[in-house]
């Protein structure tokens, strides 16, 4: 053969057993286990194949041949149509794809869930089953090992399916059930008995517990395997141990002893059986095991009377057995140990000894109840002992196991066993199930006591009783007698010896097993002796003898009881004569009187003793010979004619076990009697006693006796003449019971079955016996049934009550005949025997329900015959049971029974069907049931919704007309014609599809069907939430009485039924079709329930699916041919039929997502998508609908939009243009489609949000398709785009909404998201509940984060939507219905609570006078004056702080609140969410939280993310990969400037604090480079100042604590300018000490104060101002530098503030030392003159000072707020000291707190160390700005580390270069963007006139983020002076182009701590944050300033800054 090209492959099956990447062309990758189908192949061994992936089916592809290993299969068809079909065993490959699952689905669990028991136990069934796979691959199991393997895996299967949540697998004897090859109704059987099945199993372990049955026809027998292993007690003699089974609840032994003979050295006498000493104690029933059995251990001593321990040189002719001691062990325990241990159960049984002969014999019974009381200590005891042997007690050491099942299973089971001489110990009596050929007849003889006298002697006997059995010639009968099991059998037994004891008590049992021929006068003598203990005497001496019969003398056998002998004194053995006493009387009764038996004793040839008796007790275990007369009266009846009557009553009161032992003889003795011709008057009580033996028959004691009954008709049964006896007696029996007379009718109706068996076989003897020929037998046998079915209708046509119980037997078990009915006569005779039977029935109401129960049980019985299988008699039959199920469904009675009759009956037509037409017997079916089917169904939907007017109230044969009737009402005159409709068409729909209990405002107000409403005529609806509110349970049909099977008989039904079917229900001419319609729609909804069955049905879910679906069909064909047109269009019809469709489409279980890859592709392959299918339905009618559409708008928005949710791309595509068809029929009916979008925006905010729907595919979709759509219609064009837009937009926000809803690792994208959508339903005016709604969300949001401020805010917006009026408000929130300024002002007061605990009174101060001014308007003085102390407290919290009353301190003290912090947050990548992707936000914290709280947080939101440690900018690269990239840094506000604040000298430094870091929405962050050569002597020369300046659209604090940066600004400052922006830095927070220590002169602001003089004038030792002057004010500089010489003078002029400052500083200083002797005055002296010195350089004392030293004028400081981080090191080295104790970031509601503000985080954390070398671009030109106006934004604080109070006053060091401040951050940055330096940048200045009352209640009061305008910005002043292009510079600054996202900050946490010193600080740059926002700003109102007078207009959405250079260049 060529192995050089493709071929045809040999093998196409094959597995692979490795994994393989292929790295050819067309390789096919294969996962190890994966199989391949194998088309072709190349080369040889090593060579290709050519195939595809069985599971993966992603192509064809070439993989190695050494990858796969080769498996048998069966292939069809060829080249690619060829398909191959594995060999290998079903299971097998079952298992093979259902582990590979469970393993994926185990680990999802595991990953999700951790740890649990659960998955513990799945893992121990996935190994097991796994060894149980291996196990059928070897395929070395028998068949019946096989099956019962395979049964045992699908068990493990089915349960572990379960545990894992996964589908039921259906079973039908051990292989999968095909759905397509059985009906709905066995599917669903074999569904329930699976769950039950798994309901019961409690282990999942395979080994069986030893109380469950191996086999059901067993009998669930036990045998307890005992194995003597050793013996532990030290008896110093030779002895016997007996082991036997002891029933401690009937106080007896019930089981025969097994003996073993022990040395005196403890060792078996029997050496070669020391090791195989195994006794089996067999049939033991459960019954017996619950009777509490003790396996009883009793050891006799066997030697000398007396134990002397000396050796005798005379060895024992005779020795004696001595009671020694006694042990028992529970059977109980050892069942718990055979859980836990699977061989044999090691233990020591512990013996104790009996010091007292006369308890021995009941020593066990106080054992047992001493065992019974400490039964947990015994318990545990037997627990020890299995696991450490050697210290237990003294005893016998025994191994035990409990075997199940009978010998015959045992011996087969365990050969091993009965090949080691294992002795079998069976019960004394006969088992549970007697089998018909055990053959036993053992006598057992217990030996209880007896009473003895001493005989003048003053020592007591010591008794010994030797047993003997005589046959009745006296002989001995040899080898009879077994006391403890042994080998062979002995001639005598003679019992223990009871030491001194004249009333001894045995209790020992011997068997007596006589010969069959030596029983019949039998006897057993006894023997009495004393034994002497003397040596000098005789051993033994004969005191008297006993004797008894066991059988009279006609063989009667003696009764079981306890017989009390007479003893006769005799001392002779020899003279104990058998004839002597034969006669004699040997009971104590016998004797009768004493004074006859005194007479009596002198006849006789032995003198009884008469004080002296002795009690036994016998019982018979025979099956030849009884203890009764009556049974050989009627065996000899042919001898006793005279007493037959009497004994056949006697023979009737017999127990069952006598009879069954002579079965055979009795019934051929009955017959016989039947037979003989003159016994007449006997016939009755012949029969009457046949009757009652075969009732034995049904005892379950005797079934196993059937077999031979059985055998006996066959084979011995010869009485071909009877039949006609037993048809007449059994037919006027009946008839005289009717009749009132006494017959045993119910009796022998329960054997009809037998006595059937009787008649026909003969009959068939009759004619098989030439004989018996009679040519009139046959018409006579006719006449006989005939006349015997008569007297059963008969039976049945009585009401007499008596005859109940003899009616319900008739009908359970005539069916049981009909089997041998058909031997005689044909199957359609009889069916009509039958119907006439059944017709002769009353009606219902005239009998009673258990005959009417039984007659439906017997309907069903018929239905499962072979009656109804024979076409013939189907036809007969087929018509009575559906019309009997018919009646009872119509009855609604027997639900339950009824309905498994009739899925019986499907079932049957199904099977049939696959064989034979069944067309007409399935129409008849049709015709009859389908509508009382529908009707049924609905009634019990009646219970779901709790209302009358879904379904019929009456369900009647004549099939009235069942119309859905609700009420109607009047429309109110409220509006137009058209707005009427409108609402009655909003209104109108079908059933509610949604879920169950939603509230009415979650969900469609749907309607309840009204078949009958007038189109024109609105109706009432009714509400389904509150319908569902109603009813208490979860709907369920098994608690309603009716399973899940009528379901599955209505889809049986559809699938049966055809085209001629439906055309048959659906005729036009059919009264009432849209009635009709209607209910099997509705019923059609009850089908696709979703808790009709467990979720793991999946096959049976999409069975019935399948069905439902082609039903649908044809009903839609009905729809569109009756209801279509305008005359006969119905409204509710097509309600009914598209609620119908879109709950077929949504319901869960065809959501092919949720499913595997392989088990949906097998679904599509079977059944398709049938949600594609039924949207292309849905999609055509809707078409066809025509003008008709706009009577479902808007009932079928939300159902269709439901609908085109589902995540299948198809359907979407089917269905969503049905949305478009609505807006052109709502704008050609309305002129406008506003209904249409307020139902969508409604029903998607409920489906996305609530129900999970949608998702981004669906968005896009969705828009792509109406888009389209609208731009080809003229009309629709704008506003449909618009429309789309709108809706679009609402889903984007809704989808991240979701995406982050929950969870507290969410909870600042939730507030974002619910932001979002609060923006676009403030828009939509109507809307207003759904804004309100969301207000709520977020307002909740922010009180469990704590965010007071925001939360007030956000409740602020629901505050504006109420007025101070009276009329009522509705019940809203959690408000209740009140009047509306009543519920303003609970608002009012919530809000303030708000800001009171957030620190902002600023805000609260407006509300309290709007509520002062209602109160007082109001006269509500009572409140007036608490809202006024309410206020002023506000104000004087603004000044003084918050009160705190410290621990250990009398008076309370005042911190002042501490600023908030902002940092900015960047997101970079594409794996964000879409609100935050590549976007920038500022984040507004407490004055807790710190830069690390937020970089956890965020790690935590994020755990994938990287926080860069980089501020460069970031590439596109980053931001459009799959990688997530975070930048977060401190930023610091940039206020706007207040004139009252700037003119107004007196203002209050906490009252412009917090304007200064509230009330903003710019923001600044600063860094520092070297521009040029850095000059080495001074580096202030080169060092400039990058400023990054960023305006979000909303101002802080706003309704979030976040707003995305939508505009970004870059500046770069010259070395002049950043050195002014450090000196004026520097001089504010001098002013800030200065003023601080003027008003506070304590101890600490003095220190303060001096530590910031220390730090500024001694670091300009080393360099600080004349390092300036060095720098800036040399001639080279200003010849070089002419542009920046404005900036030199204002830098000079500066410097002589500051040095003023200085010196006025330490003025204060030195006051302070002189009053407080703070010990300052040398470092004061000597830091006056460094300043002297300063002054000197500066030329100070001849230059004239334009402003005073002691403050700074306004126009040096006015923007002094605006600080900087750069350049200020050299000035301040000190930062204001942090306010005393250590509050919770938490708590916003003190002032204790370690946190810093903005500019501490600044300095403190984000200080960048590194060089500043390069700045971010080379050769940046610098800039000028003029003296007179400062560039805004340009000046900037400064704050260090804080150091301890002794460094500060350290020794001097060289000059520190400002810091750069490291930034964590990067925004989004325009690669075009140009950098160039600006001469003169924007410096707004503050208009001068006069502002109002700050706080007036007058003035417009709208916080940041309120408002609908966005924050404007500021126009840009108009360029001074063109400069030509080259010298013209821009700094262009671009727009966010996203919509307002913010990023998901975390809730605040404690602070961390200072944690920087992990982080890298690299020098970081980023040249500007430019972004486009394309979108409309948020129309969320924004708050103004309490300090403006006027609402600034919106600011453009896009625009340009342009920063040219000032004309002085």
């Amino acid at each position: 053969m060529d192995n050089g090209e493709w071929r045809p492959a040999d093998d196409n099956y094959g597995v692979a057993i490795c994994t393989y990447k292929p790295r050819v062309e067309k390789g096919l990758s294969l996962n190890v286990g994966e199989t391949v189908h194998i088309l072709e192949e190349y080369g040889g061994e090593n060579g290709w194949y050519y195939g595809e992936s069985m599971s993966r089916k992603t192509g064809w592809g070439i993989f190695p041949k050494s990858f796969i290993h080769i498996k048998d299969c069966i292939t069809e068809g060829k080249g690619q149509y060829q398909t191959v079909i594995p060999k290998e065993d079903h299971m097998v490959r079952e298992l093979t794809f259902g582990l590979r699952e469970w393993f994926q689905t185990w680990k999802t669990k595991y990953l999700c869930q951790g740890w649990s028991q659960m998955l513990d136990d799945v893992a121990v069934v996935m190994a097991d089953l796994t060894v149980l796979r291996g196990r059928l691959l070897k395929d070395t199991l028998s068949a019946e090992q096989a099956t019962s393997l395979r049964e045992e895996i699908a068990t493990l299967v089915d349960w572990g399916n379960g545990q894992l949540g996964m589908d039921f697998i259906p079973r039908k004897n051990g292989q999968e059930l095909n759905p397509d090859e059985c009906s709905v109704i066995e599917l669903h059987r074999v569904h329930s008995q699976g769950v039950e099945k798994l309901r019961s199993t409690k282990s999942t372990k395979r080994t069986r517990l030893p109380t469950e049955s191996c086999r059901t026809e067993e009998g669930n027998i036990f045998n307890l395997l005992v194995c003597y292993r050793s013996n532990q007690c030290n008896i110093a003699d030779d002895s016997i141990v007996y082991l036997s089974i002891y029933s401690a609840k009937d106080d007896k032994f019930i089981s025969e002893q097994y003996e073993i003979r022990l040395n005196k050295n403890g060792f078996p006498v029997d050496v070669e059986r020391s090791d195989i000493l195994n006794s089996l104690f067999t049939d033991l029933s459960p019954e017996d095991v619950n009777k509490n059995l003790f396996l009883v251990v009793r050891i006799y001593r066997y030697g000398r009377m007396l134990h002397d321990h000396k050796e005798h040189k005379k060895p024992l002719t005779s020795p004696y057995r001595r009671p020694w001691g006694v042990g028992v062990l529970s059977v109980r325990e050892i069942q718990e140990q055979m859980d836990i241990v699977d061989d044999l159960y090691e233990c020591n049984l512990k013996v104790v000894s009996c010091t007292d002969d006369s308890i021995f014999s009941e020593f066990h019974e106080s054992l047992i109840k001493r065992y019974s009381i400490s039964s947990s200590a015994s318990s545990s005891q037997l627990k020890a002992s299995a696991s450490n042997p050697e210290r237990a007690s003294l005893g016998l050491h025994l191994a035990v196991k409990i075997i199940t099942g009978d010998l015959k299973k045992c011996q087969t089971e365990h050969p091993m066993l009965f090949t080691k001489g294992l002795a079998v110990i069976q019960k004394m009596d006969f088992s549970d199930v007697i089998n018909p050929g055990e053959v036993r007849n053992d006598v057992y003889l217990e030996l209880r006591e007896g009473d003895f006298d001493r005989d003048g002697k003053k020592a007591q006997k010591n008794v010994e009783v030797k047993v003997t059995v005589l046959d009745k010639e006296g002989r001995h009968i040899p080898k009879c007698i077994n006391y403890g099991y042994a080998e062979e059998l002995q001639d005598t037994f003679r019992s223990s010896v009871l030491y001194h004891n004249n009333g001894p008590k045995w209790g020992e049992i011997v068997r007596i097993s006589i010969p069959m021929e030596k029983f019949p006068g039998s006897s057993v003598l006894f023997e009495i002796s004393h034994c002497s203990t003397k040596a000098s005497k005789a051993e033994k001496k004969l005191c008297g003898f006993a004797f008894m019969r066991l059988t009279d003398d006609e063989d009667i056998v003696i009764k079981d009881a306890f017989h009390n002998l007479c003893i006769y004194k005799c001392e002779d053995p020899s003279k104990i004569k058998y004839e002597k006493y034969k006669t004699m009387p040997f009971l104590v009764d016998d004797w009768g009187m004493p004074r006859q038996s005194v007479f009596i004793s002198k006849s006789l040839p032995y003198v009884r003793s008469p004080k002296e008796t002795m009690q036994v007790s016998t019982k018979l275990t025979s099956t030849k010979f009884t203890q009764t007369s009556e049974l050989l009266g009627i065996l000899k009846w042919k001898d006793c004619m005279s007493d037959l009557d009497k004994n056949l009553d006697k023979l009737m009161k017999l127990q069952g076990g006598e009879i069954m032992k002579f079965l055979s003889d009795i019934l051929d003795a009955l017959f016989e009697m039947l037979q003989a011709g003159n016994q007449t008057p006997y016939y009755t009580k012949v029969f009457h006693a046949l009757t009652f033996i075969l009732n034995l028959l049904l005892d379950s004691r005797f079934e196993n006796f059937v077999p031979v009954l059985d055998s006996y008709l066959k084979e011995t049964f010869t009485s071909p003449l009877v039949h006609t006896h037993l048809m007449s007696l059994f037919s006027s029996g009946i008839e005289r019971a009717v009749n009132g007379e006494s017959f045993p009718v119910a009796m022998s109706l329960k054997v009809l079955a037998p006595l059937v068996r009787f008649i026909v076989r003969s009959r068939e003897l009759e004619t098989l016996n030439p004989m018996c020929v009679n040519p009139k037998s046959d018409q006579e046998f006719s006449i006989l049934i005939a006349k015997l079915f008569d007297s059963f209708g008969l039976l049945l046509s009585s009401k007499d009550q008596k005859l109940k119980i003899s009616q319900m037997a008739l009908l359970s078990n005539l069916q049981k005949s009909f089997e041998t009915f058909v031997v005689v006569m044909t199957k359609r005779e009889l069916a009509e025997y039958v119907k006439a039977v059944i017709s002769k029935l009353p009606s219902p109401r005239e009998i009673s329900e258990d005959v009417a129960r039984n007659k439906m049980e017997f309907i069903r019985e018929i239905v499962n015959s072979e009656l109804f299988i024979d076409d013939e008699s189907r036809s007969v039959l087929l018509p009575l049971c559906v019309s009997q199920v018919r009646n009872c469904l119509l009855q609604k009675t027997f639900l339950q029974l009824v309905t498994n009759t009739l899925g019986d009956l499907l079932d049957k037509l199904f099977k049939l069907k696959q064989e034979k037409d069944m067309a007409d017997d399935i129409e008849m079916f049709v015709k009859m049931m389908f509508q009382v089917m529908v009707d049924t169904t609905l009634s019990l939907s009646e219970k779901v919704v709790s209302h009358p007017s879904y379904i019929s109230s009456s369900l009647s044969s004549q099939h009235e007309s069942n119309d859905f009737d609700c009420e109607e009402e009047e429309v109110q005159k409220k509006g137009s014609k058209r707005q009427v409709d409108r609402d009655r068409r909003r209104t109108l729909t079908g059933i509610n599809f949604f879920n169950k209990g939603r509230p009415p405002s979650m969900s469609m107000q749907p309607s309840v069907p009204n078949l009958k409403t007038v189109d024109s005529t609105p109706v009432k609806i009714l509400d389904i939430g509150e319908l569902y509110k109603k009813r208490v349970p979860a709907f369920s049909m098994e608690d309603l009485g009716l399973s899940g099977e009528m379901i599955s008989c209505m889809a049986e039904l559809l699938r049966l039924m055809e085209h001629r079917h439906y055309n048959v229900i659906l005729k036009p001419t059919q009264s009432s079709l849209k009635d009709f319609l209607g209910k099997v729609l509705l019923t059609f909804r009850e089908l696709i329930k979703e808790d009709l069955f467990p979720s793991g049905w999946t096959v049976m879910r999409m069975v019935i699916n399948n069905a439902l679906f082609t039903a649908i069909e044809y009903l839609s064909t009905a729809l569109s041919e009756h209801f279509l047109q305008k005359d006969q269009f119905n409204q509710q019809l097509w309600s009914h039929y598209f609620n119908l469709s879109v709950a077929f489409i949504t319901q869960p279980s065809l959501q092919l997502e949720m499913y595997s890859e392989a088990k949906k592709q097998k679904i599509v392959e079977r059944y398709q998508d049938m949600r594609i299918l039924m949207g292309q339905q849905i999609q055509t009618l809707w078409e066809n609908l025509g003008a008709n559409r706009r009577h479902f708008i808007p009932s079928l928005i939300g159902p269709f939009l439901k609908v085109t949710l589902v995540p299948e791309e198809e359907l979407r595509k089917a269905t969503i243009p049905i949305f478009f068809d609505m807006m052109e029929s709502e704008m050609k009916t309305c002129g406008n489609f506003q209904m249409v979008e307020n139902e969508m925006i409604e029903k998607l905010d409920e489906f996305i949000t609530s129900e999970n729907l949608g998702d981004t595919d669906y968005m896009a979709l969705f828009s792509t398709i109406l888009l389209e759509k609208v731009e080809k219609e003229p009309e629709l064009k704008d506003n449909g785009r618009q429309f789309v837009l709108s809706v679009t937009n609402l889903l984007e926000r809704l989808l991240d909404y979701r995406q982050v809803c929950g969870g507290e690792d969410h909870r600042s994208s939730h507030m974002k998201c619910t932001f979002n959508i609060l923006n676009f339903y403030k828009d939509n005016t109507n809307k207003e509940e759904m804004y309100i709604r969301y207000i709520k969300k977020l307002y909740d949001l922010h009180l469990g984060a704590q965010n007071y401020v925001e939360a007030g805010l956000t409740l602020k917006l629901y505050a504006q939507l109420l007025q101070w009026k009276d009329g009522v408000r509705k019940e809203e929130l959690d408000y209740l219905a009140q009047p509306e300024w009543e519920r303003k002002e609970r608002v009012y007061l919530q809000i303030l609570d708000c800001f009171d605990k957030g620190k902002v009174w600023e805000y609260g101060i407006p509300l309290c006078k709007e509520l002062a001014d209602v109160y007082e308007k109001k006269y509500e003085y009572r409140k007036l004056s608490n809202i006024l102390e309410r206020q002023a407290r506000f104000f004087s919290n603004i000044l003084d702080g918050v009160k705190v009353q410290e621990e250990g301190q009398d008076r309370p003290v005042f911190y002042p609140r501490q600023e908030p912090t902002y940092f900015r947050v960047a997101y970079y990548g594409q794996l964000f969410p879409p609100f935050v992707r590549n976007k920038v936000f500022i984040y507004r914290g407490n004055e807790c939280l710190k830069l690390q709280d937020i970089i956890n947080q965020l790690k935590q939101e994020y755990p994938m993310a990287t926080i860069l440690q980089f501020n460069n900018v970031i590439d596109d690269q980053k931001k459009m990969g799959e990688a997530q990239y975070i930048q977060i840094g401190s930023v610091k506000p940039r206020p706007e400037d207040k004139p009252e604040f700037v003119y107004n000298s007196g203002v209050a430094p906490e009252i412009k604090n917090f304007y200064t870091v509230n009330d903003v929405s710019t923001f600044q962050f600063d860094r520092s480079f070297h521009r040029g050569e850095k000059d080495p002597n001074n580096e202030f020369k080169t060092l400039c100042t990058e400023r990054l300046v960023m305006h979000t659209n909303y101002t802080f604090p706003g309704i979030l604590q976040w707003y995305e940066v939508i505009r970004t600004e870059q500046l770069t400052l010259s070395p002049v300018c950043t050195a002014n922006e450090a000196v004026k830095s520097a001089c504010k927070e001098l002013q800030k000490e200065i003023d601080k220590t003027k008003k506070d002169s304590s101890i600490d602001a003095i220190k303060s104060l001096s530590m910031k003089l220390q730090g500024m004038i001694s670091a300009s030792v080393q360099g600080g101002i004349p390092k300036y002057q060095e720098a800036f004010f040399s001639p080279d500089y200003e010849r070089l530098h002419p542009e920046e010489r404005d900036r030199i003078r204002e830098l000079k002029e500066l410097l002589n503030e500051q040095v003023k400052l200085l010196d006025h500083g330490l003025h204060l200083m030195k006051t302070m030392d002189r009053m407080h002797g703070t010990g300052l005055s040398d470092m004061l002296r000597s830091l006056g003159e460094i300043l002297r010195d300063i002054k000197e350089s500066l030329g100070m004392q001849s230059s004239s000072v334009r402003r005073s030293s002691s403050h700074l004028s306004v126009s040096s400081v006015r923007e002094v707020n605006r600080r900087s981080d750069s350049g200020v090191e050299s000035m301040l080295v000190e930062q204001r000291p942090g306010t005393p104790g250590g509050g919770s970031i938490q708590s916003s509601g003190s002032n204790r707190s370690s946190g810093f503000s903005a500019a501490d985080a600044v300095s403190e954390e984000l200080v960048d160390l590194s060089e500043p070398d390069q700045g971010p671009q080379e050769n940046i030109p610098p800039i000028n700005l003029p003296t007179n106006q400062p560039p805004k934004g340009a000046y900037s604080n400064n704050s260090k580390k804080k150091r301890p109070f002794s460094m500060i006053l350290s020794t001097e060091k060289k000059p520190r270069v400002p810091p750069k401040s490291v930034w964590y951050d990067s925004g989004t940055v325009s690669s075009s963007l140009l950098e160039k330096s600006i001469s003169d940048p924007d410096i707004s200045r503050q208009p001068s006139h006069k502002y109002p009352d700050s706080f007036s209640r007058d003035s417009p009061f709208r916080h940041p983020g309120l408002s609908a305008e966005p924050i404007p910005e500021k126009p840009e002043p108009p360029p001074k002076q063109r400069q030509p292009k080259e010298t013209q510079e821009l700094v262009k600054s671009e727009i966010s182009a996203t919509s307002n996202r913010v990023p998901p900050l975390p809730p605040r946490k404690p602070s961390l701590g200072k944690q920087t010193n992990g982080l890298h600080r690299p020098s970081m740059y980023e040249p500007v944050e430019s972004s486009q926002s394309s979108d409309t700003p948020p129309p969320i109102p924004q708050r103004a300033s309490v300090l403006r007078s006027t609402v600034p207009k919106p600011a453009p959405r896009s625009s340009v800054i342009r920063h040219e250079e000032n004309s002085r260049l």
